[in-house]
This record gives structure tokens, sequence and C-alpha cells, in this order.
């Protein structure tokens, strides 16, 4: 319903259950290795990808925002704008993957750390 106007429905929705978590972990576990063996610039050139699609809809976007949760235009356009944001932050962590380089108490020997992805993580957030 429109959190402003509750005689007028916005959308149908299905209710989540416990196994449709499990199916979507499934299949994110199942997508990652092909996702991790892309280089981290064409892993980034998806998400950019997302970021300027988002952008070019943000008015729909955020038209929809206003309908769903009764946010002020002013607002949703915000929210698009904080998401667009977190999708560039995130392509660009690609190009900063470097590791580091720390002496090591053993004489001739250094400790090397690289960062790599750790697999699928879900969350599940308002």
């Amino acid at each position: 319903m429109n959190p402003t106007d509750p005689t007028s429905e916005v959308c149908r929705y299905s209710v989540s259950t416990s196994d449709d978590i499990a199916a979507a972990v499934a299949a994110a576990t199942t997508a990652q290795p092909g996702w991790a063996a892309l280089s981290p610039f064409r892993r980034a050139g998806y998400l950019f990808g997302a970021a300027r699609a988002l952008e070019a809809s943000t008015g729909r976007v955020a038209a929809d925002l206003t309908l769903e949760e009764g946010k002020t235009l002013r607002e949703a356009e915000a929210e698009v704008r904080r998401a667009i944001g977190v999708l560039d932050f995130f392509a660009s962590a690609g190009f900063r993957l470097g590791g580091s380089l720390h002496p090591s108490e053993r004489e001739g020997f250094r400790i090397e750390v690289h960062r790599e992805p750790v697999g699928v993580v879900a969350a599940i957030t308002p």
C-alpha cells in the first residue's frame, strides 16, 4: 500500500521463506567461482555498468521509492545517489587489490599479505 494513501495499492509481492534464502545462497555459491575467476577489472566493469544503469533510472527508481516507503522525492533521489556511490566504490575496490609486505621476526623471511574474496555472504537488510 502507498504509505501516503492507504487506499492505493503499490504492488503485490510474495513472502520469502528460509528455503528461498537457502536457494539464493546455493545459486550464489555456484556462481561465485566463475565471478572470482574474472579479473578485478572485468568485475569492476559489471559493477560500474550497474551504477550507470541505476544512474540512468534515478528518476523512476526515486519515484518508486516514494510510493513504496513514503519518502519525499528529494530523500529518495539521495538514496539512489548513495546506492550509485556504493556500486562505484566497490567497483573501484578491484583497482586497490594490492597486498602488503611486512618484516618477519625470522631473519631472511618476510610476511606477504594478499587480499582474496572469501566467498558468498548473505545479508537481509531493510
